[in-house]
């Protein structure tokens, strides 16, 4: 049975749209100041662009972002792609999908992309429908009780959405088959000397918007990961990468690997 065989046999969900909804799942205020401020920051893309993602025209404002965003991409799928066995791969905040998108291009995979925004989900749903191996899921993953299990969970770019992230690791755990991996990149984690400074830029940065953001944007160290003996896959600060970063664009965030 396949990944989206099995959602739609599961009886906490229904389908509609192209999106398997969570029965349980109910929306609050992130959504929308979420989407706000995308907007204001130029990050809503039509749908041709979301089709050709991270590829994108090079007189676009935030390209050199894209390009950061599809190195660390390509570093993902090699790793995945290394691995001959079976890839079940849950993406968790997917947004728009378009991670999840290029995921499921990699031969013997499957995909589901996880939001609580349904009109970024919507949008990926139209976008992607054509991708037999790609689903996606409207949930709160701390709801989430699945039969089905992952290889691999997904946190690019999410984690600074998510409050505790303790909780947050022991409920993807739970998502995990034997030998699973959760995998965290895009994001910034701070050391602890930095991280009130970083709180402060973000909170002004918010202000200026005139954006609520501030109360869903959280702010995570090093120490909120130790405990599951984290592997840095890649370094950001190593001094290799700083001087690579001088000649070429690449992504300024770790890339985490913690296993089951």
């Amino acid at each position: 049975m396949t990944t989206r065989e099995a959602l739609r046999t599961d009886s906490n969900f229904f389908e509609r749209d192209g999106i398997f909804i969570h029965t349980r799942f109910t929306t609050d205020t992130f959504e929308q100041t979420y989407l706000d401020l995308r907007s204001k920051e130029g990050r809503v893309y039509d749908d041709g662009q979301l089709a050709t993602l991270p590829d994108i025209n090079r007189d676009h404002p935030l390209v050199k972002e894209w390009e950061i965003r599809k190195r660390s991409m390509q570093r993902l799928m090699k790793y995945l792609q290394q691995n001959a066995g079976a890839r079940s791969i849950l993406e968790v905040g997917c947004g728009n999908g378009w991670l999840a998108h290029n995921l499921s291009k990699m031969e013997g995979t499957e995909i589901v992309g996880l939001d609580v925004n349904i009109t970024e989900l919507l949008q990926a749903a139209r976008v992607f429908k054509q991708a037999e191996n790609l689903s996606f899921m409207l949930a709160n993953i701390f709801e989430l009780n699945l039969t089905i299990k992952f290889n691999y969970v997904i946190l690019a770019s999410s984690i600074q959405y998510f409050h505790d992230i303790p909780q947050l690791i022991a409920k993807v755990k739970s998502l995990l088959a034997d030998s699973g991996e959760l995998h965290i990149l895009d994001s910034p984690i701070y050391t602890r000397d930095v991280v009130s400074d970083a709180q402060k830029r973000s909170a002004d940065y918010f202000a200026s918007q005139r954006s609520a953001m501030v109360e869903h944007y959280h702010h995570h160290t090093e120490d909120d990961l130790a405990e599951f003996n984290p592997q840095l896959l890649f370094d950001p600060s190593d001094l290799l990468a700083k001087i690579k970063r001088k000649f070429t664009v690449d992504s300024p965030f770790p890339w985490v690997k913690i296993a089951k």
